[in-house]
């Protein structure tokens, strides 16, 4: 019973951290947009996306993620809010399968310490609230783990199937989850070559084969989209590892040392706001203790982890966070570990009380770092107001300033509104929306002085570049702002008509 209670509690907490305001403190940015206005185009048409929406190198991963974001949207009627929220659901369910694997490798008390940990963590709970392909990255991990720990531990053979699916998903929602394919590969090997019975070895065999089947089945669309473009984004991917561009390098060679250890250091940081400092320190603690204390589960996620490290030190451009999040729940484990070893030798309650003092850090960084972008509501506002002015006329838009790398948040909202902006090279509007979103908006005088403007939008409307927009024909008319957005109106200086005040 009491157990229970633990569980509820940590749910619960979970849930509300990431769910509280989350309308505010969600983006809906250019990546967001696209994948709306793939699902919905999607079921206009009536055929199935077979790739997953093109990453920062330009591969194309599966297309798992619209499969997963389409069911909220269909649901809520394409509010972006939706997706958010069963993400952030998805990252309640990764702090229940923490806690249910530390349970098993652990004490009760540890379990319940590092889940309450990492259900606090505010860079993950800020992750957690993105609708965003890597998103639920950390959720696949801990489903792996917790399939191999039936398997090795519980002697459950038709959890490979888990195994492979869950491999097959994952590695379609962010490249980097191909080590755990590898990581799959390895440990049913493993598995058969350490079986000494001829009946279990048969079992096995079998049920691996059942789980390389559901992996094949998982990522079939993407395969079959690959073999009618000869595998170039797989072939694409090998090249970027072996064979980076210069371009994509930051700050020249990092020596592998200093790069490892800055990865590890910004894993460990996620289980307590702690300096950076302590956070090595206690990064290598218990990395140590994960070898030294001889229990084959923490050696064998002490050795996944640090394989992990080095699979993705082979990437020599720079390593943004979401490229790590299939390592996320490893730092939590070692060191809970390591708590295990402490508990051991200490007080319950002092360890009761120094889990709090880190629960305590992460809710006051959880606090400070909480930011209202507003994105949903400055968005709908500005697409609004663009289509209430322009009233039925034709015109264009493009965004001046924006935290995001496209316009295509905005032209997901007009498509839902049944409008479509003109292309900015099409010139056969008379009207003119340019949009900023930031603190750095230029002034009407800025703005009246300038015969070029750079604009940022989407590739398809912009000739494949971000272009100065020539300013010098068109006459500015009107501002509105709201919702930290600034709509700017224009007319073509020969048009005669009026737009709507």
């Amino acid at each position: 019973m009491r157990k229970s209670y633990i569980v509820i509690v940590l749910l619960l907490l979970a849930a509300f951290v990431r769910l509280y305001r989350i309308a505010d403190y969600t983006e809906f940015l250019g990546d967001q947009g696209s994948a709306g206005m793939v699902i919905y185009q999607s079921l206009q048409e009536k055929a199935l996306p077979l790739a997953g929406p093109i990453i920062s190198t330009g591969q194309r991963p599966g297309p798992f993620f619209y499969y997963l974001s389409a069911l909220p949207l269909i649901l809520f009627r394409f509010n972006p809010i939706a997706p958010a929220v069963f993400m952030a659901l998805i990252g309640v369910c990764a702090v229940y399968l923490l806690y249910l694997l530390a349970s098993k490798l652990f004490t009760p008390t540890v379990a319940a310490g590092i889940a309450f940990l990492y259900a606090l963590s505010p860079p993950i709970v800020g992750a957690d609230r993105i609708w965003w392909n890597p998103t639920p990255i950390p959720f696949l991990v801990l489903l792996l783990l917790v399939a191999m720990y039936k398997i090795a531990s519980e002697k459950k053979y038709e959890y490979f199937l888990l195994v492979g699916m869950t491999s097959g998903l994952a590695v379609q929602l962010h490249y980097t989850a191909l080590f755990h394919v590898m990581s799959g590969i390895v440990f049913t090997v493993f598995m058969i070559v350490s079986s000494l019975r001829r009946d279990r070895i048969r079992q096995i065999g079998l049920w691996s084969l059942a789980g390389l089947l559901g992996f094949m089945f998982v990522l079939s669309p993407f395969l079959y989209y690959e073999s009618a473009r000869s595998y170039t984004d797989l072939k694409d991917l090998a090249l970027l590892i072996l064979y980076p561009n210069p371009a994509a390098l930051s700050g020249g060679t990092v020596p592998v040392w200093q790069k490892w250890s800055d990865v590890i250091v910004r894993l460990f940081v996620r289980v307590a706001a702690l300096p950076t400092i302590i956070a090595g320190v206690l990064a290598a603690a218990s990395l140590v203790h994960a070898f030294l204390i001889r229990k084959k589960w923490l050696t064998f996620i002490g050795l996944w982890f640090l394989s992990g490290i080095a699979f993705v030190s082979l990437y020599k451009g720079t390593l943004f966070d979401h490229y790590l999040y299939f390592l996320l729940p490893f730092p939590f484990l070692l060191f809970g570990g390591m708590l295990v070893s402490v508990e051991k030798r200490i007080s319950r309650g002092f360890l009761y009380g120094f889990i709090a003092c880190l629960a305590v850090l992460n809710i006051a960084a959880l606090v400070r770092s909480g930011k209202d972008f507003s994105d949903i509501q400055r968005t709908k506002m500005a697409t609004g107001e663009i289509i209430r002015q322009a009233a039925d006329h034709r015109f264009a838009f493009a965004l001046i300033s924006s935290r995001s790398f496209s316009d295509l948040h905005y032209r997901y909202y007009f498509l839902m509104q049944k409008e479509e902006p003109e292309a900015l090279a099409d010139g056969v509007y008379d009207t003119l929306f340019l949009v900023c979103e930031t603190d750095t908006c230029p002034t009407l005088s800025v703005l009246a002085q300038q015969n070029a403007v750079p604009v940022v939008c989407y590739d398809y409307y912009c000739e494949g570049k971000y272009p100065n927009l020539d300013m010098t024909q068109w006459q500015f008319i009107r501002s509105v702002e709201g919702n930290g957005a600034i709509v700017y109106t224009f007319l073509r200086g020969t048009s005669e008509r009026e737009v709507m005040p």
